[in-house]
Order: structure tokens, then C-alpha cells, then sequence
């Protein structure tokens, strides 16, 4: 998980750290491999938010998830089930 918060530091974009933020913490309550994910990084990523709510997936409407300020399409956990 260091090296994943190396690049996004290293890359700045605060897509990538909402993306990110929020599938990690999608995986983290759905896979035990994704367990050691912890509310610490999750903070971490979540304070490098700014600005207005962005999509997810660019021009793809949904619900607004608050903590990664992001619209979020109604069917992609089904997308990511098998992950």
C-alpha cells in the first residue's frame, strides 16, 4: 500500500485518489485479500480530495458517493462482483 500511495503522490491527480480511494474501499469490504486495507489509508487518500464531485467512470451518472465526492454508475458493483 506504500507504493500505491508513492504514485499517487507522485502522479497528483485527484481522480486517481477518488478513484482509488473508493475501490479500494469497496474491495476492502468485499474480499478477504483486500483486508489489510485500514481506515488510516483510506484518510490518507480521502484528505488529497478537492473540489466538486467528478464521475467515476467520465460522463457515466449515478448516485453521489459523499466520502469520495463521486458519481458512482448504478451498475458498476455488479461490474466488479467477480473481483
Amino acid at each position: 500500500m506504500e507504493k500505491l500511495l508513492n504514485l499517487l503522490y507522485a502522479h497528483r491527480k485527484d481522480i486517481l485518489f477518488r478513484r482509488v480511494g473508493y475501490v479500494l474501499e469497496l474491495l476492502k469490504d468485499r474480499s478477504p485479500f483486500y483486508e489489510h486495507v485500514n481506515e488510516h489509508l483510506l484518510n490518507e487518500i480521502e484528505k488529497q480530495i478537492a473540489g466538486p464531485p467528478r464521475y467515476l467512470i467520465y460522463r457515466e451518472e449515478g448516485p453521489l458517493n459523499r466520502r469520495w465526492k463521486l458519481y458512482i454508475p448504478q451498475d458498476f458493483r455488479e461490474k466488479i462482483r467477480g473481483v
